[in-house]
């Protein structure tokens, strides 16, 4: 059942709402957290408030990633928004992605505390619960505000560290577990290995690790050099490329006695024997011949010479 079909007809509430009416909504939100009271329009209007920050998200998550620079008001607007609904809503699934979002709004108003951030956007991600956002109802006035950023990227706390990996490879492998996000070029299967032996290469000091064998681990008397670390992840990303632009491996299966296989005829000579080969993909290639010598009858032969 939608929003709409909740609300009697005469009010016809909609996500538009929020934007025209935001103040209003801040102040009632806020008042039905500090008196614990929720009336009869409370979960209408979190209804709402979840299908406007979804929205955003959609619009966060679809920019391109140079986009041109947001103006300074609409980033206080998301922030603002984003916050509110952490405030009202924080126990619910869509919290995480919206935390994630609000955390880089947040940034983007205020690049010099990318680092830290950043650092708490990668906690919250190696954490199932919010305990502490670092800023309360009170706050809300204040969101343009250096302490705020300071305040929400330095005083957050968080609960409850992941317990199941999440793993994804494609050109090399991510892991995200409860220790920080794990960058390999190696596949799945051995950058397991990897991270249960502790071959930590390179901390980015941001919560990201990048691994690589033992043998290419930056040694710990020069993580400190900016010369040697720019060498080292740029080998990384070299590395990284090649993985990307190496030809996906596929092993073939191979055809046996008895197997039905579709062949492409490539050449018949001038005695009638044609010149064949296999076209299953999947398969490995076998090239042979076949000849007519009695009317109706094919004789296929196993050990053919290769053209």
């Amino acid at each position: 059942m939608n929003v709409e079909e909740k609300t009697p007809l005469w009010l016809d509430l909609r996500k538009e709402y929020i934007d025209d009416n935001f103040p209003k909504l801040q102040e009632y939100l806020k008042g039905c957290s500090i008196n614990k009271t929720k009336d009869s329009f409370f979960t209408i209007t979190i209804e709402l408030m979840r299908q406007r920050v979804e929205d955003l998200l959609n619009t966060i998550s679809t920019r391109p990633l140079y986009h041109e620079e947001v103006d300074r008001k609409t980033l206080e607007f998301h922030v603002s928004l984003l916050a509110t609904y952490l405030l009202a809503d924080g126990d619910h699934p869509l919290a995480l992605p919206a935390y994630l979002a609000f955390m880089g709004e947040l940034r983007a108003m205020n690049p010099h505390w990318s680092d830290n951030i950043i650092k708490a956007s990668f906690e919250r991600l190696q954490h199932e619960k919010v305990t502490t956002l670092g800023f309360g109802w009170n706050d809300l006035s204040k969101i343009g505000s250096d302490l705020f950023a300071y305040n929400s990227s330095n005083l957050v706390r968080f609960e409850s560290p992941i317990t199941k990996s999440l793993v994804l490879s494609k050109y090399g492998t991510a892991m995200l577990t409860s220790t920080g996000l794990l960058l390999t070029c190696l596949p799945k299967s051995e950058s397991k290995k990897l991270s249960k032996n502790g071959a930590t290469s390179l901390d980015t000091g941001l919560g990201v690790a990048l691994l690589t064998s033992s043998s290419e681990k930056l040694k710990q008397s020069v993580e400190s050099n900016p010369v040697d670390i720019d060498e080292f992840t740029n080998g990384f990303i070299t590395l990284q490329e090649k993985v990307q632009n190496k030809p996906l491996e596929v092993k073939l299966k191979e055809y046996f006695n008895g197997d039905e296989a579709i062949i492409r005829i490539d050449s018949i000579d001038r005695s009638g024997t044609m010149h064949v080969t296999t076209i299953d993909s999947a398969y490995k290639p076998i090239i042979g011949y076949i000849k007519f010598e009695k009317p109706s009858i094919v004789y296929y032969y196993l050990k053919f010479p290769t053209l």
